[in-house]
């Protein structure tokens, strides 16, 4: 006889409790990376390509808050010293973060994130949990044990909606 896969992991008991230390979940951790400075080029094409500070000024200590690829070809990283950045990286664009466009962008994906499962866990602005152990692919068999899969559909969902294509890209 197959053991249940319940009894195959421990178990505590308090009083009437049982916490059960085998609950597979699919959860999806979902960070966008150089957020800040992806929306601002999407915003401003004349800052495509370009290496791109998102962050205080140097002179106020400020910090870089996120940095384009290109800037970060010359190893500037989030959090570093704005002046320190700089020096890397004289060429660099330094521009003031606009939260509440950020926001308005954090928003959408999270309204993406919905439709595929209510189970969503903002962070911050750009960066979320998604538990997808309830969700059925195209077949009806649920996402335990194959998250990736999951995610990599999340991510390669058709543009045909006009308001995500306008939303998340330029074209």
């Amino acid at each position: 006889m197959t053991p249940c896969p319940l009894d195959l992991y421990p178990s505590t008991r308090y009083g009437n409790l049982r916490i059960m230390n085998s609950v597979s979940r699919a959860i999806i951790h979902a960070d966008f990376d150089a957020f800040y400075a992806s929306v601002e080029q999407r915003d401003r094409p004349e800052l495509k390509g370009k290496a791109l500070l998102v962050g205080g000024k140097s002179e106020d200590r400020g910090v870089v808050a996120s940095a384009s690829y290109e800037a970060r070809a010359f190893g500037i990283r989030s959090a570093m010293p704005m002046g320190q950045a700089m020096r890397l990286c004289p060429h660099a664009i330094r521009i003031a973060p606009r939260f509440e466009a950020y926001k308005e962008i954090s928003l959408q994906a999270l309204h993406i994130f919905g439709e595929v499962t209510p189970l969503v866990e903002p962070i911050s602005l750009d960066e979320a949990y998604l538990d997808v152990t309830e969700v059925h692919d195209d077949l009806g068999g649920a996402a335990a044990g194959g998250g990736e899969e999951t995610g990599a559909r999340i991510v390669s969902r058709p543009k045909s909606r006009k308001t995500r294509k306008n939303r998340f890209s330029d074209q």
